[in-house]
């Protein structure tokens, strides 16, 4: 895994972290308008980010459907599994 990956997968753990954190405080601080649009803003960045990332590395998660990228042509398949070419996070030197 490259210095590029690496550091892009931690700026989206880092904001799974926030997304998860600030819905923990919502459930109980429901009406908080700071707290829902700083939500809504880091759930954006964090779709943007997750998205941006599979199409550079490949999927994250096993739940992504995706279509190849167009350093894939030479698969005749417009969509294939790929998860498990990605690196386990056991195998990545945090």
């Amino acid at each position: 895994m490259s210095e590029k990956q690496l550091k892009y997968l931690k700026k989206i753990m880092a904001l799974k972290f926030v997304v998860l954190e600030l819905g923990l405080y919502l459930n109980t601080h429901p009406c908080d308008e700071v707290a829902l649009e700083d939500h809504q803003r880091y759930a954006c960045k964090l779709k943007d980010l997750k998205r941006n990332y599979q199409q550079e590395y490949g999927p994250i998660i096993s739940d992504c459907c995706y279509k190849q990228s167009p350093w894939q042509a030479e698969c005749k398949e417009n969509y294939y599994w790929k998860y498990t070419e990605t690196e386990w996070p056991w195998q990545i030197n945090y």
